[in-house]
C-alpha cells in the first residue's frame, strides 16, 4: 500500500502543474510542438537523433506542425524525429 503522505505529495504536484499541462495541451492542439520545451532541450533531442545543429535550427523554425522532410547529408537517408 502506498503511504498517504506520498499520495498527498503526488496530488499536490499534480495540482501545481495544472497551468503547465494546460499550456502544453494548448500548444499541442496548435501544433506548436517545438515551443513546448526550451530550445536547448529541443536542440539536444534533435542532435541525439542525428540532426546537425543547422538542421535542428531549421526544423525548429517551423511555426506549426513538423517540417515536410528532413534529409541527412548521406544521400538517400531520411531522418525521422522519433525512432520506430
Amino acid at each position: 500500500m502506498v503511504p498517504q503522505n506520498q499520495l498527498d505529495a503526488t496530488l499536490a504536484r499534480w495540482k501545481e502543474r495544472k497551468d503547465i499541462r494546460s499550456r502544453n495541451l494548448r500548444m499541442i492542439q496548435e501544433k506548436r510542438y517545438f515551443d513546448i520545451d526550451n530550445p536547448a532541450r529541443v536542440q539536444n533531442f534533435l542532435s541525439r537523433r542525428g540532426f546537425s545543429a543547422g538542421d535542428a535550427r531549421e526544423i525548429m523554425k517551423v511555426n506549426a506542425g513538423f517540417p515536410e522532410l528532413a534529409v541527412s547529408e548521406t544521400p538517400g537517408t531520411v531522418l525521422s524525429l522519433e525512432r520506430i
